[in-house]
């Protein structure tokens, strides 16, 4: 390998902050989709289908399959543009980057505390 090739600190940098930003908007996406009035794909098991919102009539209908999707779909774009950011626009260097490996991987924790308070929160939000 040449020195080119090796992983610097703006690449791991760059991935750092891609995980953060991926966490972050998965779980605010997901609660949000939890608390607004959006329709998501809802499995409905005993009829074996998937539908869009949840039925009229009483069934068991499933949405976290459609919330998990629908808020998969948007971290993983968010987190796309985020790398692209990272990477191109901002143009960190190793040189650039020195202390800065801590500072996100510090954002990264925050984003995934923020991911186990989301996911805890919806677990009660419908009690």
């Amino acid at each position: 390998m040449n020195e080119e090739t090796k992983a610097s600190p703006s690449g791991n940098g760059a991935l750092t902050a891609t995980a953060a930003a991926f966490v972050t908007v998965f779980g605010f996406s997901f609660a949000l989709l939890a608390i607004l009035p959006v329709k998501v794909p809802v499995y409905v098991p005993l009829e074996h289908r998937w539908q869009k919102g949840f039925p009229q009539l009483p069934v068991v209908g499933m949405d976290f399959y459609g919330r998990w999707f629908v808020s998969f779909l948007f971290a993983a774009v968010s987190a796309l543009l985020a790398w692209g950011l990272v990477r191109f626009v901002f143009q960190w260097t190793p040189e650039k980057s020195g202390g800065q490996s801590v500072k996100f991987l510090s954002i990264y924790c925050f984003a995934a505390a923020g991911l186990s308070v989301f996911v805890y929160a919806y677990t009660l939000l419908f009690k």
